[in-house]
């Protein structure tokens, strides 16, 4: 894991380096994960976290933005009940709480003197440093600990406040294994200070 977050914080300043003008943004904001996945023993349901961090912007109508977050994700699993065992097991909320890197490519669709609307992209590291594990029915260390997304994003500048929406398409298998498959979908609302 400490292979993978010094890449991806090199790849991040490489990137940096090649851009004069510096932003710096700190930002926090809510978010929700869609997961609506079903599987042999129940289903699970996304529901409400948070996020609080930084990113940089280099660059001035085009830029590269790398990140950090401290985050808190959120689903909710419905066992079903298996009435020939006679099992009946509460509802049951994971948690995962971490750091994301994020490390978006942007640019503006419009600038104003005082205001500004922006489209990004780009990939992000999620480093899974807590869960609450112990998920009846799999062993204590069930989930990854690197979560690889896809993220798309929309984002107005408004003089020095910033608001943000975006979407984060998970890459790989939220659990440590094949099955069961459970890739969530994230969508964060961010509000922050732009310097």
């Amino acid at each position: 894991m400490r292979r993978s977050i010094l890449f991806f914080l090199i790849l991040a300043l490489g990137y940096s380096a090649a851009f004069s003008q510096a932003q710096f943004n700190i930002k926090a904001g809510a978010n929700i994960t869609q997961a609506n996945e079903k599987y042999n023993d129940g289903e699970i349901d996304g529901k409400v976290g948070y996020q609080i961090g930084f990113e940089a912007r280099f660059g001035d109508r085009f830029y590269v933005s790398p990140g950090l977050y401290y985050y808190k994700h959120q689903s909710r699993i419905n066992f079903i009940e298996d009435g020939n065992l006679g099992v009946n097991l509460p509802d049951y909320t994971v948690n995962f709480e971490g750091f994301r890197i994020p490390l978006f490519v942007g640019g503006d669709l419009i600038k104003g003197e005082n205001w500004g609307l922006r489209l990004y992209t780009g990939p992000n590291a999620s480093f899974v440093l807590n869960t609450n594990d112990g998920l009846p029915g799999y062993e204590d260390d069930a989930f990854r600990e690197v979560l690889w997304g896809f993220n798309g994003g929309l984002g107005v500048d408004l003089g020095i406040f910033t608001i943000d929406l975006s979407q984060e398409w998970r890459l790989n298998n939220v659990f440590d294994g094949d099955t069961p498959e459970f890739k969530n979908n994230i969508t964060y609302l961010s509000v922050g200070l732009l310097f």
